[in-house]
């Protein structure tokens, strides 16, 4: 029972890390994009040219190529917690569609509940076949 609820518990934790993987790449992507459609220059290559370019894109980038590789490394080791800081903010940033849902967590809870109110029947009635 504690090793069903133990596994259910890594598997969301697993499926969050990696949602949050995809979503960080995707984000890393789209400042690569609008970083090269602005300058003409991709955001790594412009550490040797400091002060010439916007930070604010390139720091996003960077903030989100770092998340996103921490979350891959956090799906072999669900139980770590990611460590970097938030990703630097200068406008609005797209919402976050891939947040693990409060439904997924609901129904987590109620299979949960319906098979320990199933194991604590069978014991109350005497076990299975009792």
């Amino acid at each position: 029972m504690v090793v069903t609820l133990t596994c259910i518990l890594l598997g969301g934790r697993v499926e969050y890390l990696r949602r949050m993987a995809v979503f960080h790449t995707r984000e890393a992507e789209r400042c690569e994009l609008e970083f090269k459609a602005a300058t003409g220059v991709h955001p790594n290559e412009t550490l040797r040219l400091a002060g010439y370019f916007p930070r604010l894109p390139q720091e996003q980038f960077q903030a989100h190529e770092k998340l996103a590789a921490e979350y891959r490394n956090a799906i072999l080791y669900p139980w770590v917690s990611i460590k970097s800081p938030a990703v630097p903010t200068g406008r609005s940033m797209t919402p976050n569609p891939m947040e693990f849902p409060i439904r997924a967590l609901f129904r987590v809870t109620v299979i949960v509940t319906v098979c320990v109110g199933g194991w604590w029947w069978e014991e109350a009635r005497g076990g299975v076949g009792g």
